[in-house]
């Protein structure tokens, strides 16, 4: 006998893995676990444990800073917000892969600020800004382009401030540094609200 008292079994996986050790032609794995070699040789003599591979966490991607909405819609995908101004709109259309710009407009008709059109009812294709003051309405197949919070450096449109019955906007706090600590009749300061027309003056504007 062999000393080794195994059951039919266990001779069965000593066969095995005695041919695996033997088949390693040169020599290097010092021993062995469950027919695979757990720690090699550096063939100086000195064990090296065999490198277990891992594959590493894959990064989450950063949202885009701008989105082309839903169509038929007149608000923003969650985490978006309107983009408040004509160049802020120009900004993001590139953004988005878009090029044919087709101007300002003032209507309630369709959607409020910045808006996308592609083969839609009298409409022509491009990006419109729609300035109007009310909030606008969704349009059939229209979509709302819109950003990241604080991703363009802009004016909000609809920050006013009034004195004796006149009304200003940031374009009259633009004129004058001054003017950026005016509160308007929102309650917003002029840096605050005004970031393109205050930069370089307490806007946190780059």
């Amino acid at each position: 006998g062999d000393n080794l008292h195994l059951s039919k079994y266990g001779y069965a996986y000593w066969t095995e893995w005695a041919k695996t050790a033997l088949a390693d032609d040169l020599g290097s794995c010092i021993r062995w676990e469950n027919n695979s070699c757990a720690e090699q040789s550096n063939m100086e003599g000195l064990p090296t444990s065999t490198p277990t591979t891992s594959s590493a966490p894959t990064p989450t991607p950063d949202p885009p800073s701008a989105v082309i909405g839903d169509p038929s819609v007149n608000d923003c995908p969650e985490g978006y917000e309107k983009i408040q101004s004509e160049r802020g709109c120009k900004e993001a259309m590139k953004l988005v892969g878009k090029s044919d710009w087709e101007g300002d407009e003032d209507t309630n008709n369709w959607p409020s600020r910045c808006y996308f059109c592609d083969n839609v009812d009298d409409c022509e294709d491009g990006v419109w800004f729609n300035k109007v003051e009310g909030t606008g309405s969704a349009r059939t197949g229209a979509r709302p382009i819109c950003a990241l919070p604080n991703t363009f450096c802009e004016d909000d449109a609809d920050w006013t401030y009034t004195k004796r019955g006149r009304v200003t906007d940031c374009v009259w706090v633009g004129k004058k540094s001054k003017r950026c600590t005016k509160i308007g009749d929102d309650g917003a300061a002029a840096f605050q609200a005004c970031k393109l027309s205050c930069k370089g003056f307490e806007s946190t504007c780059v």
